[in-house]
């Protein structure tokens, strides 16, 4: 799979057949995103008509730059999630740009701004596979979900 280094890129909704079992699909992210103000508008309602409607959808994951803070767009569509009652696992890439000790202030921060537990989180490095087996665990037990 091909990523960008720019946040933004995926504008769509994507979807990624995992052998032939199930699927992921990619949606755009509109929290922090280098894309016009029109564009990222027509997102949300795109996403939310998207999430809303799949009756086949065992839960989310949820990624965000452990180096940022969220901010409201974020706190929201969290919130939202709950509302629609769908599991969310929630994902802090990039964790391979921080030492171990910023990563701890940065979970904390994070959880702060979210008003969750910062064991809710599960740090992840797409670079040194840190937490892909968390990732992959979460994953298969929203799948195995009855």
């Amino acid at each position: 799979m091909k990523t960008s280094s720019t946040p933004g890129r995926t504008q769509l909704i994507n979807f990624f057949d995992i052998n032939n079992s199930f699927s992921f699909v990619d949606l755009p992210g509109f929290g922090y995103a280098k894309v016009p103000a029109k564009i990222k508008k027509t997102w949300e309602p795109m996403i939310k008509k998207y999430l809303s409607e799949r009756e086949n959808l065992k839960g989310l994951v949820f990624i965000m730059d452990i180096r940022r803070i969220p901010g409201q767009e974020e706190i929201n569509l969290i919130d939202w999630f709950h509302e629609i009652d769908t599991p969310v696992i929630l994902v802090l890439t990039k964790a391979d740009k921080l030492k171990k000790n910023r990563i701890k202030a940065q979970r904390e921060l994070i959880s702060e701004a979210l008003y969750i537990g910062n064991d809710e989180f599960i740090v992840f490095s797409a670079k040194t596979r840190q937490g892909k087996e968390k990732v992959w665990a979460a994953v298969e037990e929203l799948i195995n979900q009855v």
